[in-house]
């Protein structure tokens, strides 16, 4: 049989066990064990699994996986996203949908301990839902701006999505966080101007909060000392040349911990930061070496090599195909988290879009822009089930709703990004990176 057919009746039979239900780890790793039987012999196909695990997990970057997976459990559960959430209030408390917007700049601070989106829906959720619902505004803003929100921790650095791709890519990983810096304001500042046009569009949805003095305003900024704290030892470490990214982990992770026992948070807590660590980090493992074995399968058929040269004689331009690639993020989106999109989407597409001479950085931005996208976009929308979980009350058309409205903006970020490179790049161009 042809390797190219084998290779599509691999993806047909890859995505066919996805929707039965099968987790994605496993899904891989059969795919890849029947291709790989079938495109050379059952002892090959067995003797390359531990070959496969063994040469991609002993890549010593994926150490930082754990630490900042852990650095963020530890800020989630020592509460640090309360004092985040206390400092922007009194800082945009006045302003049109106020709440909402500290809401948005809470999320952006906090997804720079804690790495990930639900994460960041997890810690900010019912602080803010509270707070808002009390103040008078529409669970459909309140929970919207939540939600998308809380997908800042998918672009904001120190990010695990991110860290992923810059692994699966090849691609820097000290340039790929400082390239997520610039992006990341403007999607805040983005969402904050979409609040302030719904709150004086619908002023009902949004009543102006209590007046603060600047005293009083300084003075809550004492409420972030813990999170300056953790992104001034991440990115001070690394880009002052004290550490490597995997150093800079394990240094946040560190800096976590010393808050987190400074705050007297029982032991207890820690523990159950660090088990959810071991389960979340086991999940990315899992997915990282199904994904190296499928493309361990798809290398033996060429198939990346094929796709390329089919891609060229169709006339696909670069930017024709970058374009085409971002859109696949969207049916993706609906049905995967972030991670295992990237895992499954990277061994297929990236050798095609660098063999057109896609720039890494940019396109990494790009898609960690859409990947936000997807954990709003239902079906899967993992973002909005869990404002569910953390505010059970409010109707989950209302929180679909209020999202919808963010994808404006988000599609807004997205074009502004595609066609101003230098917003992505500019920063890791100017530090020689």
């Amino acid at each position: 049989m042809d390797s190219t057919l084998i290779a599509a009746l691999g993806i047909v039979g890859l995505l066919a066990l996805l929707m039965l239900g099968l987790p994605i780890a496993f899904a891989l790793l059969v795919v890849g064990f029947l291709g790989l039987w079938s495109m050379t012999s059952l002892s090959t196909a067995l003797h390359s699994l531990p070959l496969v695990t063994f040469s991609n997990l002993s890549n010593y970057v994926l150490v930082t996986v754990p630490m900042f997976v852990f650095m963020g459990n530890l800020a989630h559960h020592a509460r640090i996203s309360s004092e985040v959430y206390d400092v922007f209030q009194k800082l945009f408390g006045r302003a049109p949908g106020g709440l909402a917007s500290a809401t948005t700049a809470g999320c952006g601070l906090f997804a720079a301990t804690s790495g990930a989106s639900i994460a960041c829906v997890a810690a900010m959720g019912p602080v803010a839902m509270r707070e808002m619902e009390e103040r008078g505004y529409s669970q459909r803003l309140a929970a919207g701006s939540i939600s998308a929100g809380g997908t800042l921790g998918v672009l904001i650095p120190p990010s695990v999505p991110m860290l992923i791709y810059a692994i699966s890519t090849n691609e820097s990983v000290a340039a790929l966080f400082l390239a997520g810096v610039v992006p990341g304001l403007l999607s805040i500042a983005i969402y904050i101007a979409l609040i302030m046009i719904w709150a004086t569009w619908r002023p009902q949805d949004a009543p102006p909060g209590e007046r603060v003095s600047l005293l009083d305003k300084v003075k809550s900024l004492r409420g972030v000392w813990g999170v300056l704290v953790l992104v001034i030892l991440v990115m001070g470490s690394m880009y002052g040349g004290l550490a490597t990214p995997t150093e800079a982990g394990a240094i946040g992770a560190f800096g976590a911990l010393c808050i987190t026992l400074a705050r007297r948070v029982p032991l207890t807590v820690i523990w159950a930061a660090l088990f959810d660590t071991i389960k979340t980090s086991s999940i990315i493992f899992m997915i990282f070496i199904g994904t190296s074995y499928f493309g361990t399968f798809l290398t033996y058929t060429e198939f990346p090599i094929v796709l390329s040269e089919w891609l060229i004689d169709l006339g696909f331009s670069k930017t024709g195909l970058l374009i085409l690639f971002l859109l696949l993020f969207i049916p993706l989106g609906m049905f995967l988290d972030a991670i295992s999109i990237l895992l499954l989407s990277l061994p297929i597409m990236w050798p095609v879009l660098n063999a057109f001479g896609i720039d890494g950085i940019w396109c990494g931005i790009l898609v960690l822009k859409m990947l936000e996208i997807g954990q709003i976009t239902p079906p899967v929308a993992m973002n909005v089930y869990m404002m569910k979980t953390v505010a059970p009350h409010v109707p989950l058309k209302d929180i679909f709703y209020g999202s919808f409205v963010f994808l404006s903006a988000d599609l807004v970020t997205v074009v502004l990004l595609f066609f101003f490179p230098v917003i992505s790049v500019g920063l890791p161009h100017y530090f020689g990176m």
